[in-house]
């Protein structure tokens, strides 16, 4: 996987990113015929682990359970960017009484104003889901965190035209 250098997050770091507000990964997945599907899905990160969850029918847990390799963006929209990127297997696991499902749903949606999390469980596990976890080991992940660089210069759009420069 790729060196960032100093622009690497530690472990810690990382951690804190992955976990501090809700996000969507980009996931890589392979179609039957080689080419890669990047689906946004969310997630849950414990313990070193992504847990993403699809209904046990739908195309996707049918991709991952036919090729589990895969691969993971995780970033943010704005400047100056933060990520993290992931290169591994996606096992499928056991979720008794879908525990791991709650949770990845309620972290997901606490921020979701007015949400009636009971409905929305009843709603959205009806199908039943399947877990797939994708594990951080030694070299299948590496992360940037841009507000560590020092004196990067950058251009920024003021109007129609027209540059100005910028550091930050």
């Amino acid at each position: 996987m790729y060196d960032f250098g100093s622009l690497a997050m530690t472990d810690e770091e990382m951690t804190r990113f992955l976990t501090e507000r809700p996000r969507y990964v980009a996931l890589a997945s392979l179609r039957k015929d080689g080419s890669p599907l990047v689906t946004p899905v969310g997630y849950l990160f414990e313990d070193g682990c992504f847990s993403l969850t699809s209904a046990p029918d739908r195309a996707l847990s049918r991709r991952l359970r036919r090729d589990p390799r895969v691969s993971l963006a995780i970033f943010t929209d704005d400047w100056p960017v933060k990520f993290v990127l992931v290169a591994g297997l996606a096992e499928e696991i056991d979720d008794p009484g879908l525990a791991i499902t709650r949770r990845k749903h309620r972290w997901m949606m606490d921020h979701v104003p007015g949400i009636d999390h009971e409905a929305f469980e009843r709603n959205h596990l009806s199908l039943g889901r399947s877990v797939f976890r994708v594990r951080l080991t030694p070299g299948n992940y590496a992360s940037s965190d841009s507000t560590k660089a020092e004196n990067i210069e950058l251009e920024v759009s003021t109007l129609p035209g027209e540059r100005a420069r910028a550091r930050v």
